[in-house]
């Protein structure tokens, strides 16, 4: 009997000791974070998040950093690192900063090259504790291209009006029902014989019957022949600035092999087209088209 009140008195402790310890973690205090401070500077002009840009352009990036108010350890280090087909390049180091705070903006450029690249932002206090913040600037080509497209006349089996942002050339019956996309048509004129036309171009509008159709949308897409001749036109790579548009014409006429057309739609794009070939009547079209996105 006492053998058996002497074990159970056993376990009787090991059950307060257990939950004595269990307890005493749970009275823990949670770990404190000691890594210092740092944000991005916010508002117009500033970039702070992911982003999409044009190759090469330029961002302003600008960051505030500071002790960690428990640690009172002095800002050493910020560094700017950018890292594209992961490969990093350092863009900014200062490692003797031993201040309290520390702020930071700069004029950044864009890759100029197409893709992703991600931008990272560190300081680093006097213990070693390290805050990082970072985003992805994704370049993007800032226009596109269009080859080998063929364009034929009102009453060809090719279709006559194009979408310029997509490269899509429609029907007509095509055409009306997606109205806003059209920036021009293409016909053979007994006068202005191969000629691109807005649909606000009254021409274009006789030539289509685009009023017995029921169009409502006329986009006035403007036109002028470019400087750029064939070869010029075929040397514009994924990223190009175009020039000043002047043009007040929404219909440009005689189209001629060789030729390149400069074009503003109504929603202030640029583009380019390059006549490739004409047939003998001029009714049918081939063209490479380059347009802003």
């Amino acid at each position: 009997m006492k053998k058996t009140i002497y074990v159970f008195g056993l376990m009787l402790l090991a059950g307060a000791m257990v939950f004595t310890a269990c307890k005493k973690d749970d009275d823990d205090p949670d770990p404190v974070d000691l890594t210092p401070v740092l944000t991005f500077i916010g508002g117009a002009g500033y970039t702070s998040a992911d982003a999409d840009l044009t190759p090469g352009s330029t961002f302003k990036v600008g960051i505030n950093a500071s002790e960690n108010a428990t640690s009172k350890k002095n800002i050493e280090i910020f560094k700017v690192v950018r890292i594209f087909n992961n490969t990093p390049t350092t863009v900014f180091e200062d490692d003797n900063i031993g201040e309290p705070t520390f702020t930071w903006e700069q004029d950044l450029l864009a890759n100029t090259q197409v893709g992703e690249e991600k931008w990272t932002f560190t300081v680093t206090d006097k213990d070693g504790l390290i805050k990082e913040l970072s985003f992805v600037i994704t370049t993007i080509s800032p226009v596109s291209s269009y080859k080998n497209v063929t364009m034929g006349s009102y009453n060809d089996p090719y279709g006559s009006f194009m979408a310029s942002a997509t490269g899509t050339v429609m029907t007509k019956n095509e055409a009306g029902g997606d109205q806003a996309a059209v920036d021009f048509a293409f016909y053979l004129g007994a006068v202005n014989k191969s000629t691109f036309g807005a649909p606000s171009n009254s021409d274009v509008q006789a030539v289509f019957e685009l009023g017995l159709a029921g169009w409502t949308t006329f986009n006035n897409t403007l036109f002028e022949m470019s400087s750029l001749n064939a070869s010029e036109f075929d040397a514009i790579g994924d990223s190009y600035a175009f020039p000043e548009f002047t043009g007040t014409e929404d219909d440009i006429n005689n189209l001629e092999a060789g030729d390149v057309v400069f074009f503003k739609t109504v929603n202030n794009k640029y583009g380019y087209v390059k006549v490739n070939s004409i047939n003998a009547k001029g009714d049918v079209i081939n063209i490479d088209m380059i347009v802003e996105n």
